[in-house]
Formats: structure tokens, C-alpha cells, sequence
């Protein structure tokens, strides 16, 4: 029983900081975005477009990252409701 109870709260501390890690990515794509879209307003054509591209890329590798985060968080979801459920039948 112990056992579960330890599990289950080390899953919610790793969903929590998971969470957080998630919100702070979520903030630092969206500051990146509007810096992007600042730039293409105020520099000439060419080099905006490869700063956009750039900005992109950084973009999707922290799309790719949040998806990673994303689907461990499920993981550790679905492992909570095990050991919930472990947890009431052991009771």
C-alpha cells in the first residue's frame, strides 16, 4: 500500500513539473512568434525570410518538444489511474 501511495505522488510531482515545463514552452513559443512577427513588419524582404525561417524551425523543435511532453504526461496519467485503481482494489 505504501508502495502505491508512493508511486502515485511521484507521478503527480513529475505531471506537475512536466505541466509547468509545458506552460513555460508554451510562453517562450508564443514571445518568439510575435518577435517573428515584429521583424518581418520592420526588416527588408530577404533577410526577413530567413529569419523566419529560422524562428520556424525553432518553432517546430519546440512544437516537437511540447508533443514529447505531452504524450509522457499521458503516460504518467494513465500509470496515476492505474495505481488508483490498484490502489481501491487493494483496499
Amino acid at each position: 500500500m505504501r508502495l502505491l501511495a508512493r508511486r502515485l505522488a511521484e507521478a503527480r510531482t513529475r505531471i506537475a513539473g512536466q505541466a509547468a515545463r509545458i506552460r513555460e514552452l508554451e510562453k517562450l513559443l508564443a514571445a518568439e512568434q510575435d518577435r517573428a512577427r515584429a521583424l518581418a513588419a520592420e526588416r527588408p524582404e530577404q533577410a526577413t525570410l530567413a529569419d523566419l525561417r529560422r524562428r520556424l524551425r525553432l518553432a517546430e523543435r519546440a512544437r516537437a518538444s511540447l508533443d514529447a511532453q505531452i504524450l509522457t504526461l499521458q503516460a504518467a496519467n494513465e500509470a496515476t489511474a492505474r495505481t488508483d485503481y490498484d490502489r481501491r482494489w487493494a483496499a
